[in-house]
């Protein structure tokens, strides 16, 4: 979980990063004014949050493919929970690399 000025700092370093404010159960980002506005659809963004800065809030994990999981060179995990917080190179020294493996949702670990 992270608090408000968590986000603010995560989000400067990643302006593409979105984030769930747990009380409201809404996603934010930053605008180009470094504003959180709320995310209502994919072309739809709306009102500006004026949060306390002890609300709580979680990073949005955005899947991406297995190679651009493996190309980022951070830990990586997939989808199902199968292989968590691992770097690829230990995935190929186990051999746990299969076609189903490969084909599922990844995300890259922060």
């Amino acid at each position: 979980m992270l608090k408000t000025w968590e986000v603010y700092k995560m989000a400067l370093e990643n302006p593409k990063a979105k984030f769930n404010r747990l009380a409201h159960r809404e996603t934010f980002e930053l605008n180009e004014k470094g504003q959180l506005i709320s995310i209502l659809s994919d072309t739809t963004r709306t009102d500006y949050a004026c949060p306390k800065i002890n609300e709580d809030w979680e990073l949005v994990r955005e899947p991406v493919d297995f190679m651009t999981a493996v190309n980022s060179g951070k830990s990586i995990s997939d989808e199902r929970g199968l292989v968590t917080r691992c770097t690829p190179e230990w995935l190929l020294e186990r051999g746990m690399l299969s076609i189903e493996l490969i084909n599922s949702k990844w995300f890259i670990e922060d």
